[in-house]
């Protein structure tokens, strides 16, 4: 009986520990790359353009074949429809992007949005994609005649973003990284672990008493 105790202490102690390597909160990330020397290149502390692979955690990569599959990754509301932008334009959205939230600047999706002939603007549009959770610090930005213009969302949920649009084009949805839900706290998962120590000596000390 003594065994199976320890045993199961030491496999709560394990699960613990092992969970404490998602307790972040999750950082937005492109998951499409490959390479292509033909890829411009633009960088700062948060996100490169270029033809290099996707790298981990806080550091954002976008290849070619990132900008393509934005496209795929990124669906929207109504009769709009989602194409790839250019790489030109990819590393112009991440310029922009770096002069709104500096190197906390995270570019979550860049893609071409279309509407049919005919639409009455101003349009509500809703992008989804999955870089986009409810509660993070989002700026829209639109790009028109040359230059970019920063959109506020109305809603921002997890998975999807809503803003009013007057004209269609290449739109970035632009996240603040450092704005983003902090993690846990980790002296919390300190105390947990030494929480279930406690309890397993504890037991263990009364089943030698008995």
């Amino acid at each position: 009986m003594k065994k199976r105790l320890l045993a199961l202490v030491c496999a709560a102690v394990m699960t613990f520990g092992m969970s404490l390597t998602v307790c972040a909160a999750g950082s937005p990330n492109a998951t499409q790359a490959a390479s292509n020397s033909n890829t411009s290149a633009v960088s700062n502390d948060t996100q490169t353009v270029s033809d290099a692979p996707v790298i981990s955690n806080n550091t954002q990569t976008l290849t070619a074949a990132t900008i393509a599959g934005f496209a795929v990754a990124t669906t929207a509301s109504g009769n709009a429809t989602v194409t790839a932008v250019s790489n030109d334009v990819a590393v112009s959205a991440v310029t922009e992007a770096n002069a709104v939230y500096g190197t906390g600047s995270f570019v979550a999706t860049v893609v071409d949005v279309s509407l049919p002939a005919g639409t009455v603007f101003p349009y509500e549009l809703t992008l989804s994609n999955p870089n986009v959770w409810a509660g993070q610090t989002i700026t829209i930005l639109h790009y028109v005649n040359g230059a970019w213009e920063k959109i506020s969302p109305s809603k921002v949920a997890d998975g999807s973003v809503t803003f009013t649009i007057t004209s269609c084009s290449p739109f970035a949805v632009v996240i603040d990284s450092q704005a983003s839900p902090k993690t846990m706290d980790p002296s919390l998962a300190v105390s947990g672990l030494a929480g279930l120590f406690a309890a397993g000596a504890v037991l263990t000390g009364k089943k030698k008493e008995q």
